[in-house]
């Protein structure tokens, strides 16, 4: 669940800083107010492309840093758009890619909206969708795959030359070995080194002005200090009797000088440098470089060459090297691999008519009356390509979902699939997926929508009483403009307030009486369903 949102320098927003809580939030605020700007930065959150235009001019950076709650623990997400430099994205103070990120946050958060919905066309997700709704185990399927992999990777080991294939088991090993003495435990460990040598040498800094300071201020071998100086002055001021106060100063001021040399004397005594922990870690740092340049382009990757490597040694001492035994095994697996993908088929093509039936009555039910949607399984494997077609008039086509689908009809498609598969994200974003609705069908749009909001953490951009009204929590996103720059602010609206935002998404008067009176009335019958 997103638990807060703060969003610094981001385009019409100088600052902004949200909380959130469970079930149905919903944003209203006039057209250009900066809603959109709102939902931009929850996909800058989710590993979007950082556009710097959206920087505020006068800031350095645009940042936006998302909290989230899963399963009891805090996940910060934080993406930074300086002007200069590089953008940034952390999870919990830990760097990684925006691809990176992307698989991430694709765990916690989904948006939707007009130019969303990406993820409908990808057969992966058309086939993750299908075998949750059908609750389809793919785990055998996922086992059996592996065994085949994994032999036919031995049979290519093999080749045609067994030296040949002795010499590249042993440069496996060699490898695993080299990587394995390198006890990698974590893939920011370059990171955390960079900050530890950077304090040591900071403090090396330290004590050497320290030295410095104390020779001005206590003398040395190439001369008087401050204190020799402020000595001798005071000599001469002894001899005569009319100088007498300014002696007595004097004194005092001296021993001052003394207490403040004893203090930095202390203070640079306390500061600790390991001239043989710098060592280590440029050392380890050395090493560390020279493994992502042959393994990859960072850490992880080069974690994740030791573990194939792992793998690999232990399927080759598992399978052993006899290609006799190891095409007998192959054929076997092969024929598990063949009774796991036909089982898989025919589960997927039965729960395939009964997905498309569902997402369709919904459909029809948010003003969609003469829509079609089918899910077609491909014959080959196990029927891992999934597609999604869809026609939304009477009399067209049948024909891929991302060929025929508008942004609002992708969403509402996307809403539908929601309620009809469990499982998935725990907070969602619609941005005006109430494009082209009204009536009743704008009334069962919000329905739909606090449903959905019972098991799920829902945001709704939109410009629909009906939908507003079902709000848990009501957000007004308003824009101000000075003599220099425009402003947008959001804020929580009260019932009052509430009342009057509905009386304008009804009419365009918030004042109206008329409007009013039907505003209170759309928020009574929203109380009384929850």
């Amino acid at each position: 669940m997103l638990r807060s949102l703060e969003v610094t320098g981001l385009g019409v927003v100088e600052q902004a800083q949200l909380h959130f809580g469970p079930h149905l939030t919903v944003l209203t605020g006039e057209t250009g107010a900066g809603k959109t700007l709102l939902v931009e930065a929850l996909q800058l959150i989710c590993g979007g492309r950082a556009d710097l235009a959206l920087i505020r001019p006068g800031v350095d950076a645009a940042i936006v840093k998302a909290t989230f709650e899963e399963k009891g623990e805090m996940v910060t997400v934080e993406r930074v758009l300086p002007r200069e430099g590089r953008t940034r994205a952390l999870i919990n103070g830990r760097p990684l890619s925006a691809a990176e990120l992307r698989e991430e946050v694709a765990k916690l958060l989904e948006i939707h909206g007009q130019h969303e919905a990406q993820s409908l066309f990808e057969p992966a997700s058309a086939r993750d969708a299908l075998d949750r709704f059908g609750a389809i185990d793919v785990a055998s399927l996922t086992t059996a795959r592996s065994s085949v992999a994994q032999l036919r990777a031995a049979l290519d080991r093999l080749g045609g030359d067994a030296e040949a294939a002795r010499q590249a088991l042993e440069l496996q090993q060699y490898e695993f070995d080299q990587l394995s003495m390198a006890k990698l435990t974590n893939d920011h460990e370059l990171d955390d080194l960079a900050i530890e040598i950077e304090r040591l040498g900071e403090t090396e800094q330290l004590q050497a002005l320290i030295a410095r300071t104390l020779e001005l201020l206590a003398g040395g071998e190439d001369g008087l200090g401050a204190r020799d100086l402020l000595r001798q002055g005071l000599r001469e001021l002894e001899g005569a009797s009319a100088t007498l106060p300014l002696s007595v100063q004097g004194a005092e001021f001296f021993e001052g000088v003394n207490d403040f040399i004893d203090q930095v004397r202390d203070f640079g005594t306390s500061l600790e440098v390991d001239p043989q922990r710098i060592d280590e870690i440029s050392t380890r740092i050395s090493l560390l470089k020279g493994l992502v340049r042959r393994y990859g382009t960072n850490l992880g990757e080069v974690i994740a060459a030791r573990d194939a490597l792992a793998e690999q040694l232990l399927a080759a001492e598992r399978l052993g090297t006899d290609r006799e035994t190891l095409e007998r095994s192959l054929n076997e697996a092969l024929g598990v691999l063949e009774r796991e993908e036909e089982a898989v088929l025919t589960l997927r093509r039965e729960a395939a008519p009964h997905l498309g039936h569902v997402v369709e009555s919904t459909l029809r039910e948010l003003g969609m009356a003469h829509s079609q949607f089918l899910v077609a399984v491909d014959d080959e494997d196990a029927g891992d390509n999934v597609t999604f077609l869809f026609s939304a008039n009477p009399g067209m086509k049948v024909l891929e979902l991302s060929r025929v689908a508008s942004g609002g009809e992708l969403s509402r498609v996307m809403l539908a699939l929601h309620l009809a598969v469990p499982n998935g994200p725990g907070s969602l974003v619609f941005d005006e997926i109430d494009t082209g609705v009204g009536g009743v069908a704008a009334t069962a749009l919000g329905a739909f929508l606090a449903r959905l909001a019972t098991s799920r953490q829902v945001f709704v951009v939109t410009h629909l009483a009906q939908v507003a009204a079902l709000g848990d929590v009501h957000l007004l996103v308003a824009k101000s403009t000075d003599a220099a720059l425009v402003n947008t602010t959001v804020r929580e609206l009260n019932t009052i307030a509430r009342e009057i935002e509905i009386a304008r998404l009804l009419s365009g008067s918030p004042d109206s009486p008329t409007a009013l009176a039907h505003a209170r009335e759309l928020l009574a019958r929203s109380s009384a369903r929850a």
